[in-house]
Parts: structure tokens; C-alpha cells; sequence
């Protein structure tokens, strides 16, 4: 079973979420095998596509094994691209860094963080306890 068929199984037969959407550049290498990838979006139903912008984008369709591959144009918003709604998106992060990254979502937690992340989080988990993840992902 390849990683992506794994993240399903646990997340959709287990936890009964409707997608992931995954951007974060660690994780895309990790899913995809490809470095270079914008995002990742694995609906419940349908295709995984790999969205790339037109740099990446001959070289992603020959080694995004699993994937249907989509150009992302400059200037496009992803979200808006794929359809979702910023309030339908729920983001984690734990540095400074994923500032940008909260900018673009409706709930934003941040875990186990320190300093400025804080504050622009609605949601502050300070344990390094995922069942409290959990917990808020039951409400949503």
C-alpha cells in the first residue's frame, strides 16, 4: 500500500473526513515523491491531483506516479481553484513560520508553538497531546 492509499484508509474509513489538503513542502516530497509540487489534494471520492505550477509541471506529470496532474497558474489561489471555502479550512503549525499559512485558513491552531504564532491563533494547544486534536476535529 503506497502512502497516499494508507492516509486514506486512516482517514476516511477510520476518522470519516471528506479530504486533505496538503501543502506543506516536507509533506508533499513525502506523499508525492516529487519535489516541486504546490499542493496535494486526496478527495474521499475521485482522483489524488497533484497541483504544480508550469516549471514543474512535464517533469510532474512523469514522476507523480498516482496522481492527476494540474497546473497551477501565476497569481491562482489554490483554494479557489479547488473550490473550497477559507472558513472550510482548518491549518496546524507550531513556528513564526506558518504565519502565511494561517492567513489563509478559517481556524487556525496553533500546537505546541511559542512567540508570535500565538497570537494569531484561534485555537492554542500548548500540551503535546494530539488527542486534543481530536477533540476539535470531532466539532468540525
Amino acid at each position: 500500500m503506497n502512502r497516499v492509499e494508507a492516509l486514506k484508509q486512516l482517514a476516511f474509513e477510520k476518522k470519516d473526513f471528506d479530504g486533505f489538503l496538503i501543502t506543506n513542502e516536507a509533506n508533499l516530497l513525502y506523499l508525492a515523491g516529487f519535489l516541486g509540487a504546490t499542493g496535494i489534494l486526496v478527495p474521499k471520492n475521485g482522483e489524488n491531483l497533484l497541483y504544480v505550477y508550469s516549471v514543474n509541471y512535464e517533469q510532474a506529470k512523469v514522476e507523480g506516479k498516482g496522481f492527476r496532474v494540474e497546473l497551477v497558474k501565476r497569481g491562482e489561489n489554490l483554494m479557489k481553484k479547488i473550490g473550497v471555502d477559507k472558513e472550510e479550512v482548518i491549518v496546524i503549525g507550531d513556528t513564526k513560520y506558518d504565519i502565511c499559512m494561517f492567513e489563509k485558513a478559517g481556524t487556525c491552531i496553533a500546537f505546541n508553538a511559542k512567540g508570535e504564532l500565538i497570537k494569531h491563533a484561534d485555537i492554542v494547544i500548548m500540551e503535546q497531546d494530539l488527542n486534543r486534536l481530536i477533540k476539535i476535529f470531532k466539532n468540525y
